[in-house]
């Protein structure tokens, strides 16, 4: 297992690598940005393709301001946040 905590913007990132049960490897990555806490994970296949299954789910305590309804939206903003390079 491979785990790497860094802050970006006064947000804290954890990302946390491992094997899962069938032997894909999984990454995890979870945001914080003040109370908000933000976690997606992520299944590998074959050379590091994201797995197509994608569990929808819905974000019930996050902020008004950074409400995602659903997980698709809520890994549009994640990725966004990755663009932005670290400091």
């Amino acid at each position: 297992m491979f785990a790497k905590l860094f802050e970006r913007d006064g947000e804290q990132v954890l990302v946390l690598k491992a094997v899962g049960e069938d032997g894909a490897p999984q990454l995890k990555v979870i945001v914080e940005i003040g109370e908000l806490q933000i976690e997606s994970a992520f299944e590998f296949k074959g050379e590091d393709k994201i797995a197509e299954e994608r569990r929808d789910r819905v974000f019930a305590d996050m902020t008004e301001d950074r409400a995602f309804a659903t997980r698709a939206e809520h890994e549009k903003q994640f990725f966004k946040f990755l663009a932005k390079g670290s400091n």
